[in-house]
């Protein structure tokens, strides 16, 4: 029993990581629609004489849409990664990790029916072989099939929004920073 927990152990905290990176993943998403979208709705107020209505449905869009992207990029895979809510079986975890090491896919899927066989029925031939599909796959790092730094690719979208804001502070600060008071 002591190994087949461990397999679990080892899934549970690959899920742990699958949710981790789609959090990290997201909060780079998240920031980079919010920056985006505050650049186009600074520029816009800017530039478009807008009355206190219209920029008040701005503010109040952007506060929306920002607490939308947040709750959907960040806050649901992090509920997930504390186990909250719904989230990915052993069996998709056991495809997932297939796809990063696929001589071990078939055995990791095969030992998760085993189990849950063996849960159903008391059989000495059916423990002999999950301890021994268990043995041939606790060395394997199940954590490896993510790997978090691959998120570095998508910083090149988050600098846009970030460069563009700063040389626009840069050369005009007011546009940014300032509120249009124009009357018509």
């Amino acid at each position: 029993m002591q190994k087949k927990d461990t397999i679990r152990q080892h899934l549970d905290q690959f899920i742990r990581k699958y949710y981790k990176n789609r959090m990290i993943k997201g909060i780079i998403y998240a920031l980079t629609l919010l920056l985006s979208l505050f650049f186009v709705m600074a520029v816009l107020e800017h530039f478009g004489y807008f009355g206190s209505v219209i920029r008040a449905i701005l503010f109040w869009t952007y506060l929306l849409l920002g607490l939308l992207l947040l709750t959907y990029y960040v806050f649901v895979p992090l509920a997930k990664m504390f186990r909250l809510g719904r989230v990915i079986s052993y069996e998709e975890a056991a495809r997932i990790i297939g796809r990063h090491f696929p001589e071990v896919q078939d055995k990791l899927l095969n030992l998760l029916q085993l189990q849950q066989r063996g849960q159903d029925e008391d059989n000495d031939l059916l423990a002999a072989a999950i301890t021994q599909k268990t043995t041939q796959l606790t060395p394997v790092p199940f954590n490896q099939a993510i790997d978090l730094r691959a998120n570095h690719k998508y910083l090149k979208y988050l600098l846009i929004p970030v460069v563009l804001i700063l040389v626009v502070l840069f050369i005009s600060p007011k546009m940014l920073t300032l509120t249009s008071y124009h009357t018509l």
